[in-house]
């Protein structure tokens, strides 16, 4: 596929991958990226509504989800529960529920997944 093939020509494999989306576009990185086993996951507003039969087992994949709890598409209890057979290997992984936020992308949501980021970065080797 297209991305197979912009990654051979980058010369990266999944092992470096991280697909990052917003809303729809978190469903569609969660779900492609867990089932490729990327190296992370970071899903801003969803997916929504979470669909837990779609979200394969995967141990190597590191996941931040950041969500509004005023957030009408996207229940964070139900990703929380849905996201919980990836559990977090430090404090910038996991479910991270935003006071206040509604379906939408905030300083404090960019801040969190930059921290996720960050972590991804420091604990991966260079190319």
């Amino acid at each position: 596929g297209v991305l197979d093939d912009h990654l051979v020509s980058l010369g990266v494999g999944n092992e470096r991958l991280v697909l990052a989306g917003f809303s729809q576009g978190s469903a569609l990185a969660a779900y492609t990226g867990l089932r490729r086993r990327c190296l992370g996951v970071l899903a801003l507003g969803g997916p929504c509504p979470p669909r837990e039969r779609l979200l394969p087992d995967n141990s190597v994949t590191r996941v931040c989800c950041v969500v509004g709890d005023a957030d009408p598409y996207a229940p964070h209890a139900a990703l929380a529960a849905a996201l919980a057979k990836y559990p977090p290997r430090s404090p910038a992984e996991g479910v991270h529920v935003v006071q206040g936020m509604e379906h939408e992308v905030t300083e404090t949501s960019v801040a969190k997944g930059l921290a996720f980021l960050s972590s991804l970065l420091r604990d991966t080797a260079p190319i």
